[in-house]
């Protein structure tokens, strides 16, 4: 849309530059230039907040997105009160630059040459513009490479799966691979069973929360699912054998702003919450008590993750770093500093030896648990990365990015350093991603984007295997 804004305005321009009108002190002629440029300031600042994978950002961004087609419209019918005075005064004078070489376009392809800057006595426009549209087009030599791990990931038509009302900002699978959890703007969560390879259905809608649900994670056991809401909220739901049955047990109070992510300990006897209001949090499963506040972080915190065997637990936050944890005491064991921008998502290896970054500096990073030492760089998104998560071997990393992309990385290779780690790029929906999870096999990748749809890619392990 900015593209054709701009080339109205252009067109509009050029438009005037061959017409020789008199000054006009009519406010009319002023109110097409005025609105182009209150269009042209939204549409620049709307990019600029594009690459912000901020939450809080969203509702700046819905708003420039509706303050924008008002002025589109404003501008294009200020274009209709005051063309046609413009083009009146036309018919008395000479317009002389329309036969000017300047219109001319440089170009040595006599395919692409306008048939205005090719005068002729002989042909016709219409031949003119026939023999420009019939000039034969170069085939191809070769036929492009299909990356083999691309293919494996088919996107299904009904691997869809639509019932919310607004952006989705988190997907968690149950451990043992039976449902789909989905938090979202519309203040629900939502249960699929996705048992079924293209019989996925919605078993249950959960209300409770009064704002937005940012964050949704499964017990161990897959007996309970946990939410946070920018309401600043915990709530704990019992899965039943039957989804439908699912039911609240109770609330967890002590953020003072929105809980940005939440996370079981392996033992599922730990709550982890990572809040706006730049704290961690650990809450007791059982009696629903909060065991410690971690503090340290300058900034909201956005991420939380226990390690593999439970004894540590990593944070990422708006003060651009990351931080290790000491579960039992609570204590700060490291502080990760590196990247320029926030830090948005963090993810333990599989092994518990590494540590993935995401951050809005549009770099992944890798870090030695053990040392708190960087080892790797990963670019290749444009933009700012919202989430970064590990398949369940530990061969894969996948990230996903304002950029509407979800890139998927070889771990072996990125860890030493191989720029050719990058394995392939998938499209998401037309706007960001939120968040990324892997079924427990490791076959099905679901993302939850900035739009009312969680899209799901099946994987070919056998293409897996044979990398």
């Amino acid at each position: 849309m900015e593209i054709m804004i701009l080339e109205i305005i252009q067109g509009r321009t050029n438009s005037l530059n061959l017409l020789e009108t008199q000054p006009d002190t009519d406010f009319t002629s002023f109110l097409a230039p005025l609105v182009a440029a209150i269009v042209v300031s939204l549409l620049v600042i709307r990019i600029l907040a594009s690459g912000i994978t901020s939450k809080r950002a969203i509702r700046l961004r819905q708003i420039l997105n509706f303050a924008i087609g008002p002025f589109l419209i404003l501008f294009i019918v200020s274009l209709f009160i005051t063309l046609p005075d413009k083009l009146a005064s036309q018919n008395s004078k000479t317009i002389a630059s329309v036969a000017t070489p300047e219109l001319a376009v440089a170009t040595d392809d006599p395919a692409l040459v306008s048939p205005v800057a090719t005068p002729s006595s002989n042909p016709t426009a219409t031949e003119t513009a026939t023999t420009a549209v019939s000039s034969p087009l170069p085939k191809p030599t070769a036929k492009p490479t299909i990356d083999p791990l691309l293919a494996s990931f088919k996107n299904y038509s009904n691997q869809s799966l639509s019932g919310h009302t607004a952006l989705v900002f988190s997907v968690a699978y149950s451990p043992d691979g039976k449902l789909l959890a989905s938090g979202s703007n519309d203040k629900t969560v939502k249960l699929w069973n996705i048992s079924q390879l293209g019989q996925n259905q919605l078993v249950a809608n959960l209300k409770g929360h009064q704002e937005a649900v940012y964050t949704v994670a499964f017990s161990p056991d897959s007996k309970l699912l946990a939410s946070g809401s920018s309401d600043g909220l915990i709530k704990l739901w019992q899965i039943s054998d039957t989804p439908t049955e699912t039911k609240e047990l109770g609330t967890l109070k002590g953020h003072s702003g929105a809980v940005n992510l939440i996370s079981f300990s392996p033992d599922g006897k730990l709550i982890a919450s990572a809040s706006d209001d730049t704290t961690i949090k650990l809450w007791d499963v059982l009696t629903g008590k909060l065991v410690s506040t971690l503090q340290g972080h300058a900034f909201l915190v956005n991420s939380v993750a226990f390690s593999p065997d439970g004894k540590t637990l990593a944070s990422g936050s708006n003060d651009k770093t990351a931080k290790l944890w000491d579960v039992n005491t609570a204590k700060e064991i490291a502080t990760l500093t590196g990247h320029a921008n926030f830090v948005n998502s963090v993810a333990f290896s599989p092994d518990g030896k590494t540590l993935a970054t995401a951050s809005s500096d549009r770099t992944i990073k890798f870090w030695n648990v053990n040392t708190a030492k960087e080892m790797v760089t990963l670019t290749g998104h444009p933009t700012g990365v919202a989430v970064v998560t590990f398949s369940p071997d530990g061969k894969t990393l996948a990230s996903g990015s304002t950029d509407t992309t979800i890139k998927l990385w070889d771990v072996s290779k990125a860890a030493a350093g191989d720029k050719n780690s990058e394995l392939s790029s998938l499209q998401s929906n037309s706007v960001g991603v939120f968040s990324l999870a892997f079924n427990p096999d490791g076959t099905q990748l679901a993302a939850a984007s900035r739009s009312q749809l969680i899209k799901l890619w099946n994987f070919n392990l056998n293409v897996l295997n044979r990398r």
